[in-house]
């Protein structure tokens, strides 16, 4: 991910937000079921939410990119929102339903881990979302920091 955005910034915080995605589904997890269980599969979703991460990171990133024509960061961030918002809802909502069509299940195990990633990359796409266009700015404020001092 560091070779694609050519940011470390970026990177942590795509990772960071993916990652933090799973402590936060499992308290939702916890809070609706009651059981404070975590079960084998359970560490799937971190192979999981990392790849879903970092492919709706590069959806933002690639958005951000394109939107450099327009006049002002507002701008920029509505078109943001927008475009990438909508792209990555439409993967996030079709990946959770898959995963919250465990539920149908007869086996627990399998209920319990379909709820619990479809939580993930819920938490996964809001986190993103909602924080990620900081990393963005703070990015191209440090990056063009650099290039006037130079």
């Amino acid at each position: 991910l560091t070779l694609h955005t050519r940011s470390p910034l970026l990177s942590f915080g795509a990772i960071f937000l993916s990652m933090f995605a799973i402590p936060v589904a499992f308290v939702l997890a916890a809070a609706v079921s009651g059981s404070n269980r975590v079960t084998g599969a359970s560490f799937l979703s971190l192979f999981f939410i990392s790849g879903f991460g970092a492919d709706m990171t590069l959806v933002f990133i690639t958005f951000w990119d394109c939107s450099k024509d327009l006049d002002s960061r507002a701008e920029r961030l509505k078109s943001l929102y927008y475009t990438a918002g909508l792209h990555n809802l439409a993967t996030s909502v079709t990946t959770a339903a898959s995963f919250f069509s465990n539920l149908a299940s007869v086996l627990r195990p399998l209920r319990e881990f379909g709820f619990f990633m479809g939580l993930c990359i819920m938490g996964a796409y809001f986190l993103l979302l909602s924080v990620y266009p900081v990393f963005l700015i703070l990015n191209e404020k440090l990056c063009c920091k650099s290039f006037r001092e130079q």
